[in-house]
């Protein structure tokens, strides 16, 4: 029964030893730069700073576990470029995808919306008493 144990035990281990691949340590801040990026839709706006000091803002592009493409519009096509993950100093979403200014700001008369609920339950308590 031991021996069956022992035999399965190390034959898993010995099936998952060439699954297991050796990757480099990733820094926090590369870590914490492909988070932003996997989270932010393909399409948005993003400002990338890179370490070079080179500052780039266009549109986010196909994503992939070393990197990502970023769509550089020029003149009538997109022009992309591959950026690995450690060459990026920081990265921001500047607008997703599909957000539109206006519906980023507030709702205009959500004030008068809030007073007029309150008056509402005002009214109500003083009819029920």
């Amino acid at each position: 029964m031991r021996l069956k144990i022992c035999s399965v035990i190390v034959g898993s281990a010995l099936w998952a030893l060439p699954n297991l691949q050796a990757q480099a340590p990733c820094s926090p801040q590369t870590s914490a730069i492909k988070e932003t990026v996997t989270m932010a839709p393909a399409g948005s706006w993003v400002e990338v700073r890179m370490l070079n000091r080179e500052k780039l803002r266009s549109y986010l592009g196909e994503i992939s576990e070393t990197g990502f493409n970023l769509q550089i519009p020029a003149d009538i096509q997109l022009e992309k470029r591959s950026i690995a993950f450690d060459e990026v100093k920081s990265i921001k979403v500047i607008r997703r995808r599909g957000a539109n200014r206006a519906h980023d700001m507030p709702h205009p008369f959500l004030p008068f919306e809030i007073a007029g609920v309150v008056v509402g339950i005002i009214f109500l308590r003083v009819a029920v008493d």
